[in-house]
This record gives structure tokens, sequence and C-alpha cells, in this order.
């Protein structure tokens, strides 16, 4: 059975906690997931991005990249991984 009303969460640094979108379609999904992970939003996608969850002037990838990193101080690579993984993600612009 298919109901007309969804359900929308989002948790990340950059997400403003308790914040209720007042109205949202479902073709808002697409952009506005595309917006919160640095990707570029295709001219051709229906939908408009939800800006008011993210919290002002923060990177969304860069917060998750450190939060993740200070919760796992004990890395699972060694150095010469970490920097490999670091100049991976400069290259991809994510840092």
């Amino acid at each position: 059975m298919h109901k007309r009303n969804g359900i929308f969460f989002a948790c990340a640094p950059c997400i403003k906690k308790g914040y209720r979108i007042k109205q949202m379609s479902i073709y808002d999904f697409l952009p506005t997931v595309l917006y919160l992970g640095g990707f570029p939003i295709p001219d051709d996608v229906d939908g408009s991005i939800k800006k008011e969850i993210v919290i002002p002037n923060c990177n969304m990838v860069k917060s998750y990249i450190e939060v993740n990193l200070q919760e796992n101080k004990v890395s699972k690579y060694s150095p010469s991984e970490e920097a490999e993984i670091k100049k991976r993600l400069e290259g991809l612009g994510y840092l």
C-alpha cells in the first residue's frame, strides 16, 4: 500500500539538530542529497535543495572526515596508506 506522505531523516556534522523541514517533496530529495555530498546538481533535476537544514558555512565532507578521524583515534591504516588516502581525497577536492 502506497501513501502520499513520506519521511526524511538527515544526520551529519553539518545538519542542524532538531530542525524540521516545513514541506518537502520527493523531488527535493535528490538535489538535497547531491548538495550535501558536494556533488554538482544537473540542470534537468526536478526539485529544490533544502539548504535550510544545513549549518551555514559548514563543509559537509570535511566535517564528516574530521568527526570520523576524532572517533577513530586508532588508525586502521599505516602512515603511508593514510598519506595516499589524503592525496586521493585532495585530488577529488574533498580536502
